[in-house]
């Protein structure tokens, strides 16, 4: 069970965002590439599975799982696809308590 931890919720939005300009930049694809690969994989899966127990906004989940469709889309790999599909596919997300329970 991972439970919210509010004051997370700035620097979560800006990473976020800041993940976004570097995947749409081609100047910056080889950057997205190494943050995403499988030696990190694990870390931002993590990383994922806070922000869905953090935000308890269903438009701000809804940014997030598009995100992550689209890492699993651009990456073309199989190992890669695997992980992120761990994390959207194992959360169960309980709006009445704001918390996430990992399958």
């Amino acid at each position: 069970l991972i439970t919210p931890l509010q004051p997370d919720l700035v620097g979560e939005y800006n990473f976020i965002y800041e993940m976004q300009y570097i995947r749409s930049d081609n100047k910056k694809k080889e950057l997205s590439k190494t943050f995403l690969s499988t030696d990190y994989i694990d870390y931002f899966c993590t990383f994922m599975e806070r922000c869905y127990s953090d935000w308890y906004n269903e438009e701000y989940l809804s940014t997030l799982t598009d995100m992550i469709i689209d890492i699993i889309i651009e990456m073309n790999d199989k190992f890669v696809a695997f992980q992120y599909s761990r994390v959207l596919f194992t959360i169960t997300y309980n709006v009445d308590d704001y918390t996430v329970n990992l399958s």
